[in-house]
């Protein structure tokens, strides 16, 4: 049994890190707790690892449905919708179909787009406290085979526009081989938000967790929470070896698995897992993009990094785990379709749980009811972008014991 003075994260990936520095700089003790063998591994480190407030977006929307409806009859398709008995999971459908209408999207992406007004400065502030990872900004360019295409991606960025981003810049014909050499010449409209950055998610993980041990958080691996109770005061935080944690105040920022742990009210219903594919790419020099590049027709995300080229998306509902090997080969044929000079040295595969909520919008702040319980998942493929000023939030308001107000609109009490 610890003192219940220590605040238990529950967690090791990119939230969880930022919630237990912030805390830790705030001057709490905290212990993060994280189930596999080292901090930051799933969905923390793979991913496409883009900085992007321009892309403040929720994945339930109108256009989602329209294109899903298209989509669940191709097996190679962007979306995939496992079926499930669980009456979780299909309660959790059932909340995303009723989401894809146009006004909850369009509040979805207003509640967004505030919460990322502090993405720059929150991680200019972790790196100016010396944590230290791999950074480009460059910006995202769009790509796009159609006129009619591009038209939709200018229309979203354009809204964007009232959160303080930059207008994009349009390229077309030879301007778009100027700016992105690499692009084959099928790709008529180039789209570039200059402002945007992208970073290796694998060394910006590692470096929070670095950081966060120097301010002298415990950071223990291989272990997994059982469940968690409520007792007023503090909490018991149970692990599956038999030792039960004291805690003065516990953060549920597991990811996917958050909805695992017992003694967490509702919270199955509330977040699922959305399986996410990526390839990494060992490519020669000349095939390597300037920039960070989105085929939206493909749905695939191109992050081009100091030793590798990664290749991210797709986006499967189902029990976490399931893993379609073919998936790796579709990433690949859209990757030699966009680029001219791929020729790859080798290909690594991976995927990995993002954690989705029924509205799009992430979870954050205390749990209903309750005193000592945070909750902090659900960022579904925004989770880099958030991870520092989600942490910065969350800790300001478990320190100060009041709501803060920017988290309002993210509240657990929409969902659980």
């Amino acid at each position: 049994m610890v003192s219940t003075k220590r605040d238990v994260v529950i967690g090791g990936g990119v939230v969880g890190l930022s919630c237990a520095y912030h805390l830790a700089s705030l001057g709490r003790d905290v212990i993060v707790l994280e189930a596999a063998a080292g901090p930051a591994g799933g969905a923390s480190s793979h991913n496409a690892g883009w900085v992007v407030p321009s892309m403040s977006e929720p994945v339930p929307s109108p256009q989602a449905i329209r294109l899903g409806l298209k989509w669940l009859l191709r097996g190679d398709s962007p979306l995939g919708v496992a079926v499930s008995p669980d009456p979780a999971y299909i309660a959790f459908l059932v909340r995303m179909l009723a989401a894809c209408r146009e006004r909850p999207y369009r509040e979805g992406i207003e509640r967004l787009a505030a919460l990322n007004a502090g993405t720059f400065d929150a991680f200019d502030r972790l790196r100016a406290d010396g944590v230290e990872f791999e950074e480009h900004r460059s910006g995202v360019l769009y790509a796009l085979t159609t006129e009619a295409s591009a038209a939709r991606v200018i229309a979203d960025l354009q809204r964007m526009e009232t959160w303080g981003t930059p207008p994009p810049r349009v390229v077309r014909g030879g301007e778009l081989t100027a700016l992105e050499p690499a692009l084959r010449d099928r790709f008529a409209v180039g789209i570039l938000c200059d402002r945007e950055r992208h970073i290796d998610p694998g060394s910006f993980a590692s470096a929070l967790a670095a950081r966060v041990r120097s301010l002298g958080v415990d950071v223990r691996t291989h272990s997994r929470v059982a469940s968690v109770k409520d007792r007023g005061r503090f909490a018991d935080v149970a692990l599956s070896d038999g030792e039960t944690l004291a805690a003065r105040h516990v953060i549920v920022a597991a990811g996917a698995a958050s909805g695992g742990i017992r003694g967490i009210r509702r919270l199955r219903s509330a977040v699922q897992a959305g399986r996410g594919y990526g390839i990494d790419v060992m490519v020669t020099s000349g095939a390597t993009p300037r920039h960070a590049i989105y085929l939206p027709e493909d749905k695939v995300a191109v992050t081009p990094l100091d030793a590798k080229l990664r290749f991210a998306g797709i986006m499967e509902f189902g029990p976490p785990g399931r893993t379609r090997t073919d998936r790796s080969e579709q990433l690949l044929r859209a990757a030699r379709r966009s680029f001219s000079d791929l020729d790859p040295d080798a290909v690594t595969p991976w995927a990995a749980d993002r954690p989705m909520t029924p509205d799009g919008l992430p979870l954050i702040g205390r749990l209903p009811g309750s005193e000592t319980l945070s909750i902090a998942t659900g960022h579904a493929m925004l989770g880099v972008t958030l991870a520092p000023v989600t942490g910065q939030l969350l800790a300001a308001e478990i320190v100060s014991g009041r709501d803060e107000a920017a988290l309002a609109a993210f509240s657990p009490r929409r969902l659980v």
